[in-house]
């Protein structure tokens, strides 16, 4: 009578996975989160003990909706399931699981909130409100060109005073260095005098 092939278990194919990232010199930091998330795809899909032949998409989605009940978050399922993935590749290579598995697995989607801004109102109450800042003057014309001109962080940031040609008009220099004139409003145009104004005679101070 032939004897009885033993069945492959998930847990030592985990370790020996392991192993094999320890041969191509994985970090110590990667192979801990393998070692952390791999151990909790084996404890959450009934323990090391199932057989390899158990590892199908039923399975897979199982331990996602397990993650997702225990609180665990979006991106921490997103890096678990990876690493599953990861393990399965490496079965497969083994010849322990076939490719068509590991093509059929997906994770959850991410998704995209936009982002929380403030209303016209609140705008408004910063813009005319005291500024607590070192320089308050400069500060308040660079709300009023981000608010009034819906010019980028990154634009406002590189602007210079020679970048200012008229009272209502800039030079801006975008992606490439390329150049384009801006026009701004009474507000920023305030902004802008007073900045000068203070500039000017911190410069003369500081000369004397």
């Amino acid at each position: 009578m032939p004897a009885t092939q033993e069945p492959v278990l998930l847990k030592p194919r985990v370790e020996e996975f392991l192993t094999y990232c320890g041969a191509r010199n994985l970090s110590r930091n990667s192979i801990r989160a393998y070692r952390s998330d791999l151990g909790d795809f084996v404890h959450l899909s009934g323990g090391g003990e199932i057989p390899i032949t158990h590892v199908n998409r039923k399975l897979i989605r199982a331990f996602v909706v397990r993650l997702h009940e225990g609180g665990i978050r979006l991106a921490s399922i997103q890096r678990k399931l990876a690493a599953v993935k990861s393990f399965c590749n490496w079965l497969q290579g083994e010849g322990l699981l076939e490719a068509s598995l590991i093509e059929s697995i997906s994770g959850p989607r991410r998704r995209y909130e936009l982002p929380d801004v403030p209303n016209e109102t609140e705008v408004t109450r910063l813009l005319d409100g005291d500024m607590p800042t070192v320089s308050p003057e400069r500060d308040r014309i660079i709300l009023e060109l981000l608010y009034g001109s819906g010019l980028r962080a990154s634009e406002v940031i590189g602007v210079n005073v020679d970048d200012f040609r008229d009272e209502d008009a800039m030079v801006i220099r975008g992606k490439g260095r390329k150049e384009r004139f801006v026009i701004f409003g009474e507000y920023a145009q305030a902004a802008l005098s007073a900045w000068l104004t203070h500039s000017s005679r911190t410069a003369r101070q500081d000369a004397a």
